[in-house]
C-alpha cells in the first residue's frame, strides 16, 4: 500500500506508522516551502525502495541535483513551524469561509462539517493548511478573485510561505488528469460542480488574509 502525504507532510501524518508501505511526497511543496526548487521523494522499507531504484534510476537518475537538495534542505530546517502556522491560519479562514454568503462550500479536515473529521482528528496532529471552497459561479468568481486579491496570490501551485488561491475547473481535471467518464465523471460532478477553488495558506497574519478575501469575495 502506497499514500501520497505530500499536503499533510510528516509533520502532520506518519502514514508509516499507520501501516502504510511506501509514503510519496513531492518535496516542491511543503517540504521545501518556498516554491524554488524541484523534488521528489519515496519513503519505505529497504527491500521496497532497493528494488524501485533498481529500475526508476535508469530513467530518473540517482539523486537530485546539488542545487534543488540543498534548497529543500534549507526548507526542512523550519517544516515544523512553516506547517504549524499554515495549519492555524487554514483553520481560522476556513471557519470564516463557512459562515461566509458567497462561498456555499468549504471542505477542510478541521471542520466538523467535513464527512471524515473524526478520522482526521484520529490520524493528523494538524489540520493541514490545504482548504477547499465552492461558489454558485467558479468562472466569475475567478476573474474575480484573480482582479482583487492583493495579498494572496491567484495562482497554481501549493505549500509556498505565501497564500495561493487557484479554480481547478471540473472540465479541466476530466480532460488532463483523471481522465473519467460516464459514471465516474458524473458522480465527480456531483460532489465538485463546475468547479473547486483550492487555496493553499500560507505564513501572512490571518486577520490581514480574512481582510483580503472579504474583498475579494464581496
Amino acid at each position: 500500500m502506497s499514500v501520497d502525504s505530500t499536503l499533510a507532510t510528516p509533520v502532520i501524518t506518519r502514514p508509516l506508522n499507520l501501516g502504510v508501505d511506501l509514503v510519496i511526497h513531492s518535496l516542491t511543496k511543503f517540504m521545501n516551502g518556498h516554491g524554488d526548487a524541484l523534488g521528489g521523494a519515496v519513503i519505505g522499507r529497504k527491500e521496497l525502495i532497493s528494488a524501485l531504484r533498481a529500475r526508476s534510476g535508469v530513467y530518473l537518475g540517482a539523486t537530485l541535483s546539488a542545487q534543488n537538495a540543498w534548497l529543500i534542505l534549507r526548507g526542512l530546517d523550519t517544516l515544523y513551524p512553516r506547517i504549524r502556522t499554515a495549519s492555524d491560519n487554514a483553520a481560522r479562514l476556513a471557519g470564516w469561509l463557512e459562515a461566509h454568503p458567497a462561498v456555499t462550500r468549504v471542505i477542510y479536515p478541521g471542520l466538523p462539517s467535513h464527512p471524515q473529521h473524526a478520522l482526521a482528528r484520529a490520524q493528523m496532529a494538524l489540520p493541514g493548511g490545504m482548504i477547499v471552497f465552492q461558489t454558485t459561479d467558479p468562472q466569475a468568481m475567478s476573474h474575480q478573485l484573480a482582479d482583487r486579491l492583493q495579498i494572496i496570490h491567484y495562482a497554481f501551485s501549493l505549500g509556498h510561505q505565501r497564500s495561493i488561491c487557484v479554480l481547478i475547473p471540473t472540465e479541466d481535471i476530466q480532460t488532463s488528469t483523471f481522465r473519467m467518464q460516464g459514471p465516474a465523471l458524473a458522480r465527480y460532478r456531483d460532489w465538485a460542480g463546475d468547479g473547486l477553488f483550492r487555496l493553499s495558506v500560507g505564513l501572512e497574519d490571518p486577520e490581514d488574509l480574512i481582510e483580503d478575501l472579504a474583498r475579494a469575495l464581496g
